[in-house]
């Protein structure tokens, strides 16, 4: 399942060429897309509307580690998370 998010992606492009970069195109998903890579291991046919409940489940999961992680797309500081530190002997 991938929830909407925005990414940069060649697009099927080759990448550069002598070393040089290529330009990024960015994309929007704007809707929650699910896949039954058991089937569709392509990723061709969005099943996310006719499994509601899957969409639901994966949502709720999602949520319980993002309060615990974080997540920087929906500004959430994880409850798990710690400065960072050096150990010292």
């Amino acid at each position: 399942m991938y929830f909407p998010h925005s990414y940069r992606t060649l697009n099927g492009r080759p990448g550069g060429d002598n070393g040089l970069p290529v330009e990024y195109e960015y994309n929007t998903m704007n809707e929650i897309e699910l896949y039954d890579l058991s089937v569709d291991i392509s990723e061709t046919k969005n099943v996310a509307m006719q499994n509601p409940e899957v969409v639901e489940e994966i949502k709720i999961l999602a949520n319980k580690m993002r309060s615990e992680l974080g997540d920087a797309l929906y500004e959430i500081n994880g409850k798990g998370n710690r400065t960072c530190g050096m150990v010292k002997d």
